[in-house]
């Protein structure tokens, strides 16, 4: 109906894309970019495409430290929309992988700035910073984020985390405020980590068993903290040696 709509071609590039169609989304993504030549979002998802591509092309996984191309390529897109949170996010993403953290929380800084309430650049801000051993940074970050935004449960863990050491009773709050909130595997979890640190064992085992119940008993990265604690409950190293 309309040839020169920008924003089609960049909608349907992106349906494209995710259908595994590389070379059409380039297309369609390089036709908006034809039609109006300062439309970030379409120079950014270019970038992206580009990389799916090469990516399966090369027939390896997502993931792999992103080139410096892409890098560059969508931060010519933050330039030409700077109000775009959603870019600024993804482009702290790229340099996250890329291992440039301190840009990356650079990124992640403005995106939250553009939309407070966005769970992800929350998120990613604190992941950032506390890689960087920022770690009362991260804690004031998400503290502020739950005072001004609506609950969110993986904020409540991630908080929670950060003060199992040093504010036990803190984090315990956060991770049973967590799991009334959501009820997940991951909420479980972090609150059988509080409630070990909180020396209350038998709850923290119960806990991390519905924890491990919640997850199909196929993830074992949860078992860890349930191993720990069965060391405190246990003299007889049979059952321990069995959850192993």
């Amino acid at each position: 109906m309309d040839p020169r709509y920008a924003e089609a071609h960049v909608s349907l590039g992106i349906a494209l894309r995710q259908a595994g169609e590389h070379d059409d989304a380039i297309r369609c993504y390089q036709r908006a970019i034809e039609i109006n030549p300062h439309f970030g979002v379409a120079h950014a998802n270019l970038a992206i495409a580009i990389e799916a591509r090469a990516e399966a092309d090369a027939n390896t996984p997502g993931g792999e430290t992103p080139g410096t191309e892409l890098i560059e390529a969508t931060a010519h897109a933050v330039q030409l929309d700077p109000g775009n949170a959603l870019l600024q996010r993804n482009h702290g993403t790229l340099l996250f992988r890329a291992g440039k953290r301190s840009e990356a929380c650079d990124a992640f800084n403005r995106a939250l700035g553009l939309a407070p309430a966005d769970v992800e650049s929350c998120l990613r801000l604190g992941m950032c910073l506390r890689l960087l051993g920022q770690f009362t940074q991260a804690t004031v970050l998400y503290e502020k984020w739950l005072e001004r935004n609506p609950p969110s449960a993986p904020v409540m863990r991630q908080l929670s985390i950060l003060l199992t050491v040093g504010r036990a009773d803190d984090s315990l709050r956060w991770a049973e405020r967590a799991v009334a909130l959501e009820g997940s595997a991951a909420a479980y979890h972090q609150l059988g980590n509080a409630l070990q640190q909180s020396r209350r064992l038998p709850e923290a085992i119960a806990a991390l068993e519905r924890s491990l119940e919640l997850s199909g008993y196929r993830q074992a990265s949860l078992y860890s903290v349930l191993l720990f604690v069965l060391n405190y409950v246990h003299e007889d190293p049979q059952p321990i040696l069995q959850r192993h």
